[in-house]
């Protein structure tokens, strides 16, 4: 049975959480395909226009993970026979693409953005204008850049994805690595920073 719970939180402050899946299919956000069970897919809007499909779901798929959609525009699309464990978080502000037969364990996150500017002087208002709401913080010096996970990579539980990432197809990502750049098709790969280790099928 599809959840339907709106929390309401304190204005501008904390992303509305969204359960009513369906009134996000009515309303074109969340665009699904057959068969797939997204029951317990939670999604988080920091803005929300009706009509933009930020999250689309491909053919029988199995989530039970957290998505946040930061900007109107941000866009989360999944491919087919996609697996994401619980507790794992896709936090998007430009674009995460995920391809067919993936399977994310527990815990993961995949994150396309710095979230706060490098260097101190571009982010030293940043808790002010955090507590005043979304609205006000200055992305401007921001750094985001789309994440691709291609298809048939598995990613291991707690494992970290962070901008700009492309796995090629076939990727394995140990459990709890960081992965802070792109791998060619068919590599295993783990660690903090995550590095080659061998090659597989």
């Amino acid at each position: 049975m599809i959840k339907r719970i709106i929390r309401r939180l304190r204005p501008a402050r904390k992303p509305v959480v969204i359960n009513k899946l369906l009134e996000l299919k009515k309303n074109g956000n969340l665009v699904s395909q057959h068969n797939s069970d997204i029951d317990s897919l939670n999604i988080y809007f920091y803005e929300l226009d009706n009509g933009y499909p930020n999250v689309s779901v491909g053919a029988e798929c199995f989530l039970e993970n957290n998505i946040t959609i930061y900007q109107r525009n941000s866009k989360v699309k999944i491919g087919d026979r996609v697996y994401l464990g619980p507790n794992t978080n896709l936090n998007c502000y430009s674009e995460i693409e995920i391809g067919d037969d993936v399977m994310f364990a527990w815990g993961c996150t995949v994150m396309d953005t710095n979230a706060h500017a490098l260097t101190w002087m571009h982010r030293v208002n940043d808790v002010i204008d955090w507590k005043k709401g979304w609205q006000a913080k200055d992305w401007s010096n921001v750094e985001s850049k789309k994440i691709k996970i291609g298809n048939k990579c598995w990613i291991g539980f707690n494992s970290i994805i962070l901008k700009g990432v492309e796995l090629g197809e076939g990727c394995v990502v140990a459990a709890g690595s960081v992965v802070t750049k792109s791998f060619s098709p068919y590599s295993v790969i783990g660690g903090n920073p995550a590095v080659f280790i061998k090659e597989t099928e």
